[in-house]
């Protein structure tokens, strides 16, 4: 197994190009419902990060498993360094989503979460050398006035520290994206299994488990086991179906 799109025939009648579109916005909008479940339990926001990262990293891998199936030896093989720039940027989204969740407003943190396209259209022409079109520039300037406007608003309600967490998940997203992208030929989704886990190690250390109560494990194991797996797994794939494989990146 030497590509994820070689050889492939289209998906859903769509070409490997939109079939990759379609699958990232549906990770998105499945993404989309983790703000009220997280809004739902009633831990801190460390035991939080702890909690969703044990979950997730096992959920992501299992992901992996049932879409590679027998090639899943080779992609791992395969990752290298470019597959630990991802875990560790992926690792920085997981802390800043939820930091910024837990001290700004749902709609904030997803408005924020939802720049990270612009952000990957940036890193793209500045890492890949990419040409960005001209729509996408205009996309990246309307970003940056609601940033701004976000900001000004953060400032007035004192919640400029979530809002701030809110960015560099969205800063952090964006890179991660364009290194799936640099590397269409594999599946990095246990790079991003990876980066739930360092999350979890992260919050660790402030962690209080026993705070959960019933209810919150059981949102807790729907996030990290079913809501978190599909809409990452998702958007993790995508990207690498977008262009067809290219010979590998230098910069990664």
């Amino acid at each position: 197994m030497t590509s994820r799109t070689s050889g492939r025939q289209p998906y859903l009648g769509l070409s490997p190009p939109a079939f990759g579109l379609l699958i990232t916005v549906v990770g998105v909008l499945v993404l989309s419902a983790e703000g009220v479940l997280i809004r739902s339990i009633a831990v801190d926001s460390w035991t939080l990060l702890f909690l969703r990262g044990v979950f997730a990293a096992p959920g992501l891998f299992l992901f992996f498993l049932v879409v590679e199936r027998r090639g899943w030896r080779y992609q791992l093989r395969s990752m290298g360094l470019a597959g630990l720039l991802a875990a560790v940027l992926f690792a920085i989204a997981n802390v800043g989503f939820i930091y910024s969740i837990t001290h700004t407003s749902v709609a904030n943190t997803l408005l924020l979460i939802s720049l990270s396209p612009l952000f990957a259209g940036l890193f793209t022409r500045m890492v890949l050398r990419e040409t960005v079109p001209r729509r996408t520039w205009l996309a990246i300037a309307g970003g940056s006035v609601a940033t701004m406007i976000i900001m000004v608003g953060s400032l007035v309600e004192g919640d400029l520290p979530g809002t701030l967490a809110g960015l560099v998940a969205a800063a952090a997203i964006g890179g991660t994206l364009v290194v799936l992208r640099a590397r269409p030929h594999l599946n990095m989704v246990p790079a991003v299994a990876l980066g739930s886990g360092l999350a979890a190690l992260v919050g660790l250390p402030a962690s209080t488990p026993s705070s959960a109560s019933p209810e919150d494990w059981m949102y807790l194991i729907a996030l990290g086991l079913i809501v978190v797996p599909v809409a990452i797994g998702q958007i993790a794939t995508g990207p690498g179906t977008f262009r067809p494989p290219k010979s590998p990146c230098s910069c990664c």
